[in-house]
């Protein structure tokens, strides 16, 4: 039997603590109602779409959103995104009037973004967007606590 060194038995620790977590936030994930999961994987979703996205015509995009959320109206996702710039004090996206306007806006501001800050920029957005799909009353902790567990767990694939 190998024994390990100190340093192994440190990235083993390590290894065993960020695993707690995982669990820990699966089964916080779990105990949520279907509307709060679904807020947080929509959420996630459409931040993920525009992400990949972001150099596309703002009509692709929508298009790839309507393919992946049929039942979404139109004006739900232009609110949401709406709810998403005002969050980001982007004030062109927030006065435009139209859904390609805003997500033209969302994509060049996105696009502008580098490195950590885009990472950081893109969840705040992706939570901001799970906010106005949650039920009323649903805490910001819960949104914010759980959303990098489901871009990783049921989104990034």
């Amino acid at each position: 039997m190998e024994q390990k060194t100190g340093i192994g038995r440190l990235i083993e620790k390590i290894g065993d603590f960020f695993e707690g977590l995982f669990n820990a936030a699966a089964k916080t994930y779990n105990s949520q109602s279907p509307q709060v999961q679904d807020a947080l994987k929509d959420g996630s979703r459409i931040l993920d779409i525009i992400n990949r996205n972001v150099s596309e015509a703002p009509d692709v995009v929508i298009a790839l959103i309507q393919k992946a959320f049929p039942s979404m109206q139109r004006e739900t996702l232009l609110e949401g995104l709406k709810a998403v710039s005002k969050g980001l004090n982007l004030t062109d996206a927030i006065l435009a009037d139209t859904l390609e306007e805003t997500v033209l806006n969302l994509q060049k501001y996105l696009e502008s973004l580098e490195g950590t800050f885009w990472a950081g920029v893109s969840e705040l957005a992706a939570k901001l967007l799970a906010v106005f799909f949650a039920p009323s009353g649903t805490k910001w902790v819960t949104i914010s606590s759980l959303m990098e567990f489901v871009y990783h767990k049921l989104v990034k694939k």
